[in-house]
């Protein structure tokens, strides 16, 4: 009887080892994804690149660098719509058809402000730095707005594992 019980056991140490390699092997694949971003044959100078998964998994997104390049150091494998906007580094006085409410000079109300914050030393010590407002005006490239809409820009990447190369030339 001992000896039905052991090989029963080991049965199902086997039956569950084989499970969970199955398991493992349908898991998706991961990797990165990199690339550069062109407008009319020009590297963009900014802006976001977003890759939506198609059967509505999750969605992965980079900026877009001064010289037009991006990355993605990890996506999961899988069917994505990719979309590439611009108009987040559009200068404040020229959002016309944004659908941002536009803040006052003087900031949100009083009543409306978050506690002050305690933060230890100088933001610069941990390597922070600010972006000046000017330097992401001169980045900014107006590109036709199709490419912020993943169902109209038309753009579509199928990822399958590994490290990636997905470069976007955008026209009108």
């Amino acid at each position: 009887m001992n000896a039905r019980v052991g090989f029963s056991l080991s049965r199902g140490v086997v039956g569950a080892a084989v499970l969970a390699l199955g398991i493992l092997a349908c898991s998706p694949p991961t990797g990165s994804v990199s690339g550069k971003v062109t407008y009319k044959g020009q590297p963009l100078k900014g802006g976001y690149v977003a890759f939506i998964n198609s059967s509505g998994g999750q969605t992965f997104s980079a900026p877009i660098q001064e010289d037009g390049s991006y990355q993605i150091p990890k996506i999961t494998g899988g069917s994505y719509k990719v979309t590439v906007e611009t108009e987040s580094l559009k200068p404040q006085g020229e959002t016309k058809g944004v659908p941002f409410k536009s803040v006052s000079k003087e900031g949100p109300p009083k009543e409306n402000l978050p506690p002050k914050l305690n933060l230890p030393g100088n933001p610069a010590d941990y390597g922070y730095k600010m972006a000046s407002p000017g330097a992401q005006m001169d980045r900014y490239v107006p590109i036709p707005r199709k490419y912020a809409d993943p169902d109209q820009s038309g753009l579509k990447f199928d990822f399958r594992g590994g490290n990636q190369t997905y470069d976007i030339n955008l026209s009108d």
